[in-house]
């Protein structure tokens, strides 16, 4: 049996750009499973919260089915969590690729914020920059094992 993962080469953000003019897809969309296939989304999950700022980011609403209604709810959401340094690299992204496409909302500062505050807090011993670096070299070596 082969197995295909499509758009590997892609960010979780080109992907929720991807399927936001699609409505069904932004309504039936499941991004976690909290206790069954029939169960809506938890809207509190790193998964949820990091999926609807996915959307915020790109300038698109936010899907119904993540159950956040904006992008400032999914930050109250996200400082009730405690995200891992990849997700805080994955969080700052997005805050970066926002403001390269001019996206407003106080959110984003917000956001950027939140980051720079969770790197004081969480006190990292892997650099920052490596860590960057790192999570980049996992995406490189993904989209090459996708081209292959």
């Amino acid at each position: 049996m082969a197995i295909r993962y499509d758009a590997a080469d892609s960010s979780r953000r080109a992907k929720a750009a991807g399927v936001a003019d699609w409505p069904e897809a932004m309504a039936f969309m499941r991004v976690c499973i909290p206790g069954h296939p029939e169960a809506l989304n938890c809207g509190v999950c790193t998964t949820c919260v990091g999926t609807a700022l996915c959307f915020a980011s790109a300038g698109h609403p936010i899907p119904t089915s993540l159950r956040i209604a904006s992008p400032e709810e999914a930050l109250r959401r996200l400082a009730d969590l405690s995200p891992n340094p990849v997700q805080l690299v994955r969080i700052q992204e997005l805050v970066d690729a926002a403001r390269r496409e001019r996206i407003s909302g106080t959110w984003i500062g917000q956001m950027d914020r939140y980051v720079r505050r969770r790197r004081l807090y969480n006190h990292v011993r892997t650099p920052w920059r490596a860590l960057e670096r790192r999570v980049s070299g996992w995406r490189s070596s993904s989209r090459r094992a996708a081209d292959s």
